[in-house]
Order: C-alpha cells, then sequence, then structure tokens
C-alpha cells in the first residue's frame, strides 16, 4: 500500500509541476483558481461497525498469538469480535485458543458464536464436533461433522472422525456404510479410515472382512504396530493360523522386546496346537483383542512429532488442541496430560504447564520427586522464586540424601536473598559431598553478597583446587582480589588464566581491565574495557568501570557520557547496585565540565 501511495504521489508532484510549467510559459494566459476541498470524515459503515479498529486489534491478537501471550491474544480476538459483530475471523481463533490452553467451556461457547455468524467455518465446526465428541454428545458430533463434511467432502479426516463417533455409539454399520463411501486416502498421509474400517467389521463381527481391510493397512503401512496387532488378531479369529504366527514372528525379528506379541504369538502357537475348531476358540480370542486406538490421540501423536522434527508451531497447536480433546473425555489420564505440559512448556505457556504438572502430581505416588523439581524449575523460570523454592524442599523430603536437592533449595534462598539459609543448604549439600566445586562456588558466591570477602575467597581458592580450570572461580577470585585493592598481581594471574579457557568472556575482560585500573596502568585498562563493552550487552558495572577509567585519564566528557550510560543500563541479574554512587560521579563529571568551560 505504501509503494501504491508513493506512486500516486509521483505523479500527482508531476502533474503540478508540469502544470506550473505550463502556466510560467504561457504568462498571458490567466489560471483559474483552484478549487477548495473540504476535509471530510472516513466514511462509517451504514452498519455502524469499526471494522477499522476491529481490524487493528485482530492483528495485534495475531501478534500476541505468535508471541505465545495467548491470554493477552484471546482477549483482543474478543474485542474485535465486539467491535465487528458481522465476521467471524476473531471468533474462529479465539476458539481455537480456548482449545488449546484447555478452557474447553469457553471454546465451546466461542465456537458457536463463530458458527452462527459463518455456518461454513469449518474451524470451529470442528472444534464443536471435538468437544461434543469428548463430551459424549453424540447427535450434536454428528450434526456438526455432517456440515463439515457437506462443506468439505474430500476431508478423510473428518470422515474417519464421524465413524469413530458412530462406532463409538454402537452403531458399527454406519460407521461401516460411512468409511466404504470415503474417497482413497494416501497411505503416506493417513491410515486411519483403513484401520478403524477393520474395527468396525470386527465390532459388526464380520472377522473375513476386517482381516481384508487390515490386510490394506499392513501392506500400506507395515511399519505400524497397530496393523501387525489387529491383522493378526483377525487371523487367528478366522483360523489363519499360520498367517498369525508367521506375521507375529516377523514382527518380532525386529522389536524382539514387545511382551504383547510375544504372548499373542505364545496363544497363537497354543490355539493351533489345539486342534479345536475356531468356533470353540473365539470366546477366548476375544479376550485377547487389541485395545482401540484414541483417534484424537494418535491424531496429537502425529502432529507434535511432525511438529517438533520440523519446529512448525501451528502443528504443535493442532497436536495440543487434539490432547485437550481427549483430556476433555478423559480427565485423568496422566499419559496425555503430560504431553500436554510439556507442549505448554515448548509453547513458553509455563503458568500452564505448571497447572498440568500439578495434576498429575495429585494423581500419581510414582516419581512425586521429579514432578516437584520440574514444577520447581517452572517457577523459578516464572520468577516465582517463594513457589519454587517450596516445590523443591518439597522433593527435598522426598529424598533427604540427595545433595542435589540441598544445593537447589540453597540457590532458590538466594534469588530469595535468603542468604543465611542459602549459606546453611550449600552447606549441608557439602556435607554430604564434599568434594563438589560447584557447591563451593555457590558458597562462596553468597559470601560475596554478604560481604564476607574472607570466606568468598577461601570458597573460591577450594573451587579451583578441587578443578584448577574453573573458569568462573578464577575470574571471581581475581575480581575479588581488585575490588579489595589487594594481591593485584595474583589478580591479574587468574584473570589471565581464566580469559585462556574464554578469550572473548566479556565479563572476564572487565575483570582484567579493573585490575589495571587498581594497578594504575589506565591505558591498559582502557583497552580491556572498551573490549568488555563491545562484547556484552550493555551493562550498568563494566560502563561504570570504564567511566572511571575515562575520568582518570581526564577524558572528563567521555567519562560523563558512560556514567550516564551505566546508569540507564538494565540489571539482568540479582546485583546489589548503589546507583547514588553512579549518580555522584556523573555529577562530579559534569561540573568539572562546566569548571573547564568557564576557563
Amino acid at each position: 500500500m505504501r509503494s501504491a501511495y508513493k506512486v500516486i504521489l509521483s505523479a500527482v508532484i508531476v502533474a503540478v509541476s508540469l502544470h506550473s510549467s505550463m502556466a510560467a510559459a504561457f504568462p498571458g494566459k490567466k489560471k483559474k483558481p483552484a478549487p477548495i476541498i473540504k476535509k471530510e470524515a472516513p466514511p462509517t459503515p451504514s452498519d455502524g461497525v469499526d471494522r477499522s479498529g476491529a481490524y487493528d486489534m485482530f492483528l495485534q491478537a495475531v501478534l500476541n498469538e505468535r508471541a505465545g501471550d495467548y491470554p493477552a491474544a484471546i482477549k483482543l480476538y474478543r474485542k474485535a469480535a465486539r467491535s465487528d459483530n458481522t465476521s467471524s475471523q476473531a471468533l474462529r481463533r479465539a476458539a481455537g485458543l480456548y482449545l488449546i490452553v484447555g478452557d474447553i467451556k469457553s471454546a465451546l461457547k466461542t465456537a458457536k458464536k463463530c458458527v452462527k455468524i459463518n455456518p461454513e467455518s469449518t474451524e470451529c465446526l470442528d472444534i464443536l464436533a471435538g468437544i461434543n465428541t469428548s463430551l459424549d454428545k453424540t447427535g450434536n458430533a454428528v450434526k456438526y461433522l455432517q456440515e463439515k463434511i457437506r462443506i468439505s467432502p474430500e476431508d478423510i479426516s473428518s470422515i474417519v472422525a464421524l465413524a469413530v463417533v458412530y462406532l463409538k455409539a454402537d452403531s458399527p454399520i454406519k460407521a461401516i456404510e460411512i468409511l466404504e463411501k470415503a474417497p482413497p486416502s494416501s497411505s503416506h498421509r493417513f491410515v486411519y479410515d483403513k484401520y478403524f474400517l477393520g474395527r468396525s467389521y470386527i465390532a459388526n463381527g464380520d472377522y473375513e472382512k476386517a482381516v481384508e481391510k487390515f490386510e490394506l493397512l499392513f501392506t500400506s503401512r507395515p511399519d505400524l504396530s497397530i496393523a501387525f496387532e489387529n491383522l493378526g488378531w483377525t487371523y487367528r479369529m478366522v483360523g489363519q493360523w499360520d498367517e498369525a504366527i508367521d506375521l507375529y514372528q516377523k514382527y518380532l525379528a525386529i522389536n524382539s522386546t514387545d511382551l504383547n506379541i510375544q504372548v499373542a504369538l505364545e496363544r497363537a502357537l497354543s490355539e493351533q496346537e489345539s486342534g479345536k475348531p475356531v468356533a470353540q476358540l473365539r470366546d477366548t480370542i476375544l479376550r485377547d483383542l487389541p485395545e482401540e486406538i484414541n483417534y484424537r490421540f494418535f491424531l496429537g501423536m502425529t502432529k507434535w512429532q511432525q511438529g517438533e522434527m520440523t519446529r512448525n508451531m501451528s502443528l504443535i497447536q493442532e497436536a495440543l488442541a487434539q490432547f485437550q480433546l481427549v483430556r476433555a473425555a478423559e480427565p485423568d489420564n496422566q499419559t496425555v496430560i503430560s504431553y500436554i505440559a510439556s507442549i505448554f512448556e515448548s509453547l513458553n505457556l509455563l503458568n500452564e504447564a505448571v497447572s498440568a504438572w500439578k495434576q498429575i502430581r495429585a494423581s500419581t505416588d510414582n516419581e512425586k520427586k521429579s514432578i516437584n523439581l520440574k514444577i520447581a524449575d517452572l517457577y523459578d523460570r516464572l520468577g516465582k522464586y517463594d513457589m519454587s523454592l517450596k516445590h523443591a524442599q518439597i522433593a527435598g523430603k522426598l529424598d533427604p540424601n540427595d545433595p542435589e536437592l540441598k544445593f537447589l533449595a540453597g540457590f532458590m534462598h538466594g534469588k530469595l536473598k535468603q542468604y543465611a539459609n542459602s549459606i546453611n543448604m550449600f552447606k549441608a549439600a557439602l556435607d554430604m559431598n564434599p568434594n563438589n566445586p560447584k557447591y563451593y562456588f555457590h558458597l562462596g558466591v553468597t559470601y560475596e553478597k554478604i560481604k564476607k570477602y574472607d570466606l568468598c575467597i577461601e570458597a573460591m581458592k577450594k573451587v579451583i583446587a578441587l578443578n584448577p580450570n574453573h573458569s568462573n572461580a578464577l575470574n571471581y577470585l581475581g575480581y575479588i582480589y581488585a575490588e579489595q585493592d589487594i594481591n593485584l598481581d595474583e589478580a591479574e594471574k587468574y584473570l589471565l588464566l581464566a580469559l585462556e579457557l574464554e578469550p572473548d568472556n566479556g565479563y572476564f575482560i572487565d575483570s582484567l581491565g579493573w585490575v589495571y585500573y587498581k594497578k594504575k596502568m589506565f591505558n591498559e585498562a582502557l583497552d580491556q574495557l572498551l573490549t568488555a563493552v563491545r562484547n556484552i550487552t550493555p551493562d550498568p558495572t563494566v560502563l561504570e568501570h570504564l567511566g572511571d577509567v575515562y575520568y582518570a585519564l581526564d577524558r572528563v566528557e567521555e567519562a560523563a557520557q558512560t556514567y550516564q550510560r551505566s546508569l540507564d543500563a538494565k540489571v539482568y541479574d540479582d546485583r546489589i547496585l548503589d546507583r547514588d554512587v553512579t549518580r555522584k560521579k556523573l555529577d562530579s563529571s559534569n561540573k568539572l565540565l562546566k569548571k573547564k568551560s568557564k576557563n
């Protein structure tokens, strides 16, 4: 639009220029006065709908959705829908997001509004069909799926979904009728039509037909375990023992640890050896019928695997929507909830991930330690350190002999600035594992925060004794010496060792520059600190150091500018900075500049 506007504007300018030139060439020709153009307000649609405002909100909602802020996106989609009540787009997007975050009630309500405005919105029809299927509202599910198939008659996934609804409702003949009339699907794109057609024939008691359909499934997708399981089972139901045994043996040659197939093979061999007619064995074989796959769960798995491989967020969102539909039908299905929690985490929906893991924790007696650690990690990433500490402590009580859990508790106490507790936890971890450099390092860091520099130095020396290549400990020790203005030659030695290990680490370079400053080697300090500033994002401490060097070199204007940059820089960790000191340095620099300007 902007480029088209520029072209039009250029044409107008050219036309005006030509008109002015012609007037100058023929001065005797009197110009007509230019017409007065009245400014008018933009036209308002006759129905009073603010479509421009609604579209702006819609676009912002799309940006929020792409950024992973689903609550904000939903809110804006709803506002856009209210602003333009003739468009279904915003409702469709909001319904999809409600489903993704597991708000089934709102998804259902919003999708209904969407279909009321646009009866041919296949996305909203699909949401309505899925939710009604999950809630066992067969009549509604059938209605929405039939409407979707009417609009998109080649949509094989909807055809299978409709057949599954009938199969679940004990109407296998209807399911067979639907699937037999379905358009052929690519074996690589879709196989569930063949699978559910075979299951429908089983439900109808027609095992010969089931064999035929499962053979088609096996031919098209011999890599699927469900193809082996169901084809082998139907072979047994029609007395084709040799075929069943051969199939199971081929499968076990590739997947020798599959217990289900091992058991099936043993039973097929026993059934063959019994010599009994199939009719006498069918009741026994029926009890071995492989569990029917959950259609939506497998759709979710397929989309999630594809999305993870390609990092396609749309596919991952579609997978999450399918898993949420399974969860609506099976609220205590821990497997599907764990997938939901994992996807929430990958989408950075951390609060939702916490809720999902808490639901799993509430319904299981196994591995509660690992679940609490997962929740602690998520709360840490959310910046809710008190809740992270709480769950780390719960994990610690479940396994009091694990030093890592003591360390984790100490780490979280530190984030809450509860330094005494932090020190106690690190010491408890060291009592269990006295040769762990990580524990000594964080103990030393904590001592530095409470200004117990001697203890900090002692801890860092212990780290280096255990691991001479611990670059962070080498840097920390060198920097502490510089801050204390002691052992500066030793500090330089430690920092040069650290930089041998990480030559481009801006913070290590800053520490070396600070040592040179303390040694009054200001030119060398300037070289190091300018390099440090180039290597890291704006850091208030590093910039203040650079300002100090400029000031020492009597480059006062540059010092003032750098102190101001230090005050403007954000702190991205839990450092405690005295900004008043930097402000005083800035004031001193500005006063000296004024004094110099007067002279």
